[in-house]
């Protein structure tokens, strides 16, 4: 199977919130890490698509599978 890369892009403000409700040393670690590699210019432009991953997460799913080309199952009510 090809591989496919996509990348998901996220404000380092969205990414402090996240980080937030588990406010470990490492997770602070993380987010120092993730601003510095963003403030270099790090992590970004080696994937083949970007996405905003600031949207509910079904919608950043479907526009990968879109992207993708897999064919979307359709959800079945409870």
């Amino acid at each position: 199977m090809q591989l496919r890369t996509v990348e998901l892009i996220v404000p380092v403000d969205e990414i402090g919130r996240r980080l937030a409700s588990d406010p470990t040393v490492a997770r602070r670690a993380d987010l120092a890490n993730a601003t510095e590699w963003l403030s270099a210019g790090l992590g970004s432009g080696l994937a083949e698509f970007v996405v905003s991953n600031d949207a509910p997460i079904e919608h950043v799913t479907a526009t990968i599978l879109e992207w993708l080309r897999w064919p979307m199952s359709k959800r079945q009510e409870p």
